[in-house]
């Protein structure tokens, strides 16, 4: 029994890969990408997530994704709430 006829492998109906998102050409930053978005100093992190807002899935995954690949990245400095890269 055959519940989809017309979903085929690739189809839209099938499930997209780990940090896509459907109808968005924008793929999720890269550790790169962070790394390069904060300076010397710092970065708040609101700016930071400002800056990554559009890559960022709208959803709990995508945010934990995301927070988690910052702090793999940068560290935050809890005298002033802004994030440093880790050396």
């Amino acid at each position: 029994m055959t519940l989809n006829p017309r979903s085929t492998p690739g189809s839209p109906g099938n499930a997209t890969p780990l940090g896509s998102r459907a109808g968005s050409p924008v793929p999720m930053p890269t550790a790169d990408e962070i790394k390069a978005a904060v300076p010397p100093t710092g970065i708040s992190i609101p700016d930071l997530i400002a800056r990554f807002r559009e890559q960022v899935p709208k959803t709990k995954d995508g945010n934990r994704a995301f927070i988690q690949l910052v702090l793999s990245v940068a560290k935050a400095m809890p005298t002033n709430r802004t994030l440093v890269i880790l050396k």
